[in-house]
């Protein structure tokens, strides 16, 4: 059976991702900081952060797909924050599952990298300006994801503002 690891498996966009994975039947891991409370039965759990080798080394231990959501997002406005997460938490990432010989490699960007885009709809043609330290902090993993990609098979999903109640401190 096939094993998925799912960064921030505990956000909105993870825990909906974990469901459909569980609802096929799949078997699921979720690395993130906090473990959540309705995480569904049988889902294994890792307890950490993406910076953290240890951490990252025991989540993707075995692992055939990782799905990486993990993100810090715009409302730190801490770019420090941002960068360390969101490039050297996915270079490390990158660099664990690459190692590990890991099948496939999804990773959730952003529509940020586009900032106001010219024209829509955006298209893979469409060249990234991003306006703010987040869209600036995603687009620099790019060249990380080219490399694996020429390395191994490696996806890249640019996602729409995902917020949900309850999320992130929206009320």
């Amino acid at each position: 059976m096939t094993l998925h690891l799912v960064t921030g498996g505990s956000g909105y966009f993870g825990s909906l991702l974990v469901a459909r994975l569980v609802e096929r039947g799949e078997q699921v891991r979720v690395l993130d900081l906090n473990d959540a409370s309705d995480r569904p039965h049988g889902v294994e759990f890792v307890q950490g952060d993406i910076r953290d080798h240890a951490a990252v080394s025991a989540a993707v231990d075995g692992v055939d797909v990782v799905y990486h959501n993990v993100a810090q997002v715009p409302l730190a406005r801490d770019e420090h924050l941002l960068r360390s997460v969101n490039v050297d938490g996915t270079r490390l990432l990158l660099d664990v599952a690459r190692t590990a010989r890991v099948a496939k490699v999804v990773h959730t960007s952003s529509s940020a990298v586009f900032g106001v885009p010219e024209s829509n709809p955006v298209l893979p043609t469409t060249v990234p300006k991003p306006e703010e330290a987040y869209g600036h902090a995603k687009l620099a993993v790019y060249p990380l994801q080219l490399v694996l990609h020429l390395l191994a098979q490696m996806l890249v999903e640019r996602a729409q503002r995902l917020v949900h109640q309850h999320q992130l401190g929206v009320e």
